[in-house]
């Protein structure tokens, strides 16, 4: 959605809604707790236009909210073939392989009565957003609604 938005100038667009977006730019996010210096793993795609735009991002989701100095950047860009400058921590294991684990393990949380262990990206549907008693989805669907209505 996000690409057909920003190299088409859709004509009966009412808004746009994205979620766990790979191409998010730094600060384009509407709920709180995601830092400026995180954007999309796989790069940054400004949205802007005529109409309103609601982005919803966990803010340690790998894919969505990358640090923008992070190793991960390197794997998005052999996964999406978008280049990207190589990251200022390109050479910070630790740091790289922290992203890989939210992404493919989830919470690392070790108490075996914390069921919860959904990758960072998948967990939209089942977490609150900070500061709220709304999940991600549940407000993407009232943004989606505001839209329409």
């Amino acid at each position: 959605m996000g690409d057909f938005v920003f190299h088409d100038n859709p004509h009966n667009c009412r808004g746009i809604v994205q979620v766990a977006d790979p191409l998010r730019a730094a600060g384009q996010v509407n709920n709180r707790g995601v830092a400026n210096t995180s954007w999309g793993c796989a790069g940054q795609r400004q949205l802007s236009g005529p109409w309103p735009w609601y982005s919803f991002a966990i803010p340690d989701d790998p894919i969505a909210s990358c640090p923008g100095d992070n190793g991960f950047r390197q794997i998005a860009d052999m996964v999406t073939g978008l280049h990207q400058p190589i990251p200022a921590q390109w050479w910070n294991a630790g740091a790289t392989l922290d992203q890989i684990m939210k992404h493919l393990v989830g919470n690392p949380n070790l108490d075996p009565s914390y069921t919860f262990h959904l990758s960072r990206h998948c967990a939209y549907a089942v977490e609150n957003m900070p500061g709220s008693t709304q999940t991600y989805m549940q407000a993407v669907r009232a943004a989606v609604v505001s839209l329409i209505a």
